[in-house]
């Protein structure tokens, strides 16, 4: 059940004209400006607050902030400091490039060896001087093979090259595996090499002892 309303007399309050569109309501309109400037003071508030704690952060030496700004000047200053110098060696590359341009070819008459005598110096093998071939030296062939006569026709050969002191003779002892010379003393070197191409033997053995100069022992 509804509770009645209290019987109050009417007023002056509840003859309201006609041409109100609602009746009660006695306050003016508001204008766009009265409706935004809240919340235009709030962002300016939060922006000056903002303001304020940055200029506090990197006026404080210990602070984060600080650290972070001072490490990215660092890194940036060698970045500028290279560009700087690429700048400079560029306008050095094109200066030396002129200079460059201007200098005269080089006189190249010492690439003949002309003045330096370079080409004309090179250095020219020694040669090994011939050995001596002494056809007065004395020569004993040996048979120590099993063909008579063939020390004789040895040493005819020798005296047609030009030896005359050439002694024929058998070979006596173990004789060797194979033909063979015996020179006496490193000065007789020549002269067995020279028997050797003469009668076609290549091995050559020195000794310290020996009745004639060379030996040559056939088989």
């Amino acid at each position: 059940m509804s509770k009645r309303a209290p019987n109050y007399p009417r007023d002056e309050f509840d003859l309201a004209p006609g041409d109100i569109p609602h009746p009660g309501v006695h306050r003016t309109p508001r204008t766009a400006w009265q409706r935004l400037w809240p919340y235009v003071m709030t962002a300016v508030l939060c922006a000056m607050l903002g303001a304020g704690a940055i200029w506090f952060l990197t006026q404080n030496p210990d602070s984060k902030v600080s650290e972070a700004i001072t490490d990215v000047a660092g890194e940036q200053t060698p970045a500028d400091t290279q560009d700087t110098a690429t700048d400079g060696e560029g306008d050095g590359a094109e200066g030396d490039g002129q200079t460059e341009d201007n200098e005269e070819p080089a006189d190249n008459t010492t690439d003949d060896g002309g003045d330096t005598g370079e080409g004309t110096d090179s250095e020219e093998p020694e040669e090994t001087p011939a050995a001596t071939v002494d056809r007065t030296a004395s020569v004993r062939v040996l048979n120590a093979g099993s063909v008579a006569g063939q020390a004789g026709q040895f040493a005819d050969k020798l005296t047609a090259d030009g030896f005359t002191a050439v002694e024929a003779a058998n070979f006596e002892g173990e004789p060797p595996t194979s033909s063979l010379i015996y020179y006496l003393g490193a000065d007789n070197r020549g002269t067995a090499e020279r028997v050797g191409e003469v009668l076609g033997i290549t091995q050559l053995v020195e000794v310290e002892s020996l009745r004639a100069n060379i030996s040559v022992v056939i088989r």
